[in-house]
């Protein structure tokens, strides 16, 4: 019954073109939000006064790595922290109330035709985060990271090498180069404490 009285409360213009697919987070009056190559962005969510911006070092070269176009989708906040990828393959945690760097870890080579553009995911206290790259023959994999000290905890690949179930359906060393990217971020069932992607 109010839809012909909303109206713009205020508006944030980045300066990149490329594709805005990150949904907004939002935590209690702060909004974060992240652009397509290297920003994050707090925001006053009822204002819209900026409270602090952060920009990511990425190396240039992750700009020819990425088939797509240069996205981000999203970020993800826990423990007072907020969690992004970045196009060189990096995880970046930074501190939620002023955007400080608390951590980066390099999850793969660019050289090798990785690149990360997922949203992280946390469950049951890890960020996990997804790979993209499949179109330059990667192996696809996801990961698991501490939230509180980037500590590499797991990896799990969505292509089985020889060893694993399945690996018997990749004739010769095509699991290598199997692709299965995992850049959609996935979901969290904690009554059963599964994730799926």
């Amino acid at each position: 019954t109010n839809d012909g009285k909303l109206k713009v409360a205020w508006d944030y213009k980045s300066d990149l073109t490329q594709g805005h697919e990150g949904a907004p987070l939002v935590n209690g009056d702060v909004m974060i939000v992240t652009t397509p190559m290297d920003h994050v962005v707090a925001f006053d969510a009822v204002t819209g006064k900026e409270l602090w911006k952060y920009v990511a070092k990425i190396d240039e070269k992750a700009l020819k790595t990425v088939c797509c176009d240069v996205v981000n989708r999203g970020a993800a906040l826990y423990d007072g922290k907020v969690f992004r990828t970045t196009l060189d393959a990096n995880v970046i945690a930074l501190d939620a109330k002023t955007g400080k760097e608390l951590w980066r870890q390099k999850a793969a080579d660019i050289k090798e035709g990785y690149s990360m553009t997922v949203a992280p995911l946390v469950a049951d206290g890890v960020v996990i985060t997804g790979i993209s790259g499949a179109e330059f023959g990667t192996r696809g994999f996801i990961d698991g990271w501490d939230p509180a000290t980037g500590k590499h905890l797991w990896r799990t690949h969505s292509i089985p090498s020889p060893d694993e179930p399945g690996g018997d359906t990749w004739k010769g060393d095509t699991w290598k180069l199997g692709g299965g990217s995992t850049w959609i971020t996935g979901s969290y069932d904690p009554e059963l404490n599964t994730v799926y992607w």
